[in-house]
């Protein structure tokens, strides 16, 4: 239940769980939900506590063997990976934070996406959070061959072509 409500308040084009309260009483996210009425900030935010890492790898695992499934569905002759990364900026010490370069803020501990989208779908195939300056590109061009090979489906081995070098190094620069 959470996690559907979770999806449906990013589609929505929410970000912060108190945004929950423009929606709490309509009447359409009630019934898409199956609920009655929504739960309380607290009670999400319990939920969201008592997930421990296991639960979140079964969760992405789950994505990924859905986007795997779809792309197998729609047998593209081609799969374009983009590789892309962001600066979440946090205030105080967060656990999994660093210092490293921030435009806007300088000197601000942040937290580090990376991740892989399909272009032809738009979908994320892998997203992971990484200390500054900690995992190269092709660390992460090599996990997506890796989540793409222990599929159980026939994909060929993911390659660079040269349309996308001007964008990707195959040096061990970093991110």
């Amino acid at each position: 239940m959470v996690v559907m409500l979770l999806v449906t308040h990013l589609i929505l084009g929410f970000r912060r769980l108190r945004e929950i309260a423009y929606y709490k009483d309509d009447p359409m996210i009630l019934r898409t939900l199956g609920l009655r009425s929504l739960p309380d900030i607290s009670t999400i935010s319990r939920n969201l506590s008592q997930m421990d890492d296991a639960s979140v790898d079964n969760v992405q695992n789950l994505s990924r063997s859905l986007v795997v499934e779809g792309l197998v569905r729609e047998q593209f002759p081609r799969l374009t990976m983009d590789f892309d990364g962001s600066v979440l900026s946090t205030k105080g010490h967060a656990q999994g934070t660093s210092v490293g370069f921030n435009k806007t803020r300088k000197g601000a501990r942040s937290y580090y996406p990376l991740f892989c989208t399909i272009a032809q779908t738009g979908q994320f195939l892998i997203c992971t959070i990484a200390p500054a300056m900690s995992m190269t590109q092709m660390a992460l061009l090599n996990s997506c061959k890796n989540v793409l090979n222990m599929s159980d489906h026939n994909f060929q081995d993911p390659s660079l072509n040269p349309v996308w070098m001007g964008h990707f190094s195959t040096r061990k620069s970093l991110i």
